[in-house]
């Protein structure tokens, strides 16, 4: 449907690229200020991006064991122990 479009060209960028031998426990450390924001009232978005496969749902939900745990799980203690 319809002519083709015009080609255009854009220009990202990023705060921050992780190595696949980067555990979550660092990656949290990256972000953890970002949680501390967003329980003291402010709005904020951690977003992941890459190619399928590339470990974005592991990296936000992560995996079986307590280590493995990703940025939701660690949100969420880092966010009740602030309660209790």
């Amino acid at each position: 449907g319809g002519p083709p479009r015009e080609r255009r060209n854009f220009t990202f960028a990023v705060d921050r690229v992780f190595k696949p031998d980067t555990d979550q426990a660092q990656i949290f450390n990256e972000v953890d200020a970002f949680i501390q924001s967003a329980i003291d009232g402010y709005r904020v978005c951690i977003f992941a991006y890459g190619q399928t496969g590339s470990g974005k749902t592991y990296t936000v939900v992560g995996g079986q064991d307590q280590t493995q745990q990703g940025i939701l799980g660690r949100s969420l203690n880092m966010a009740f122990d602030k309660i209790n």
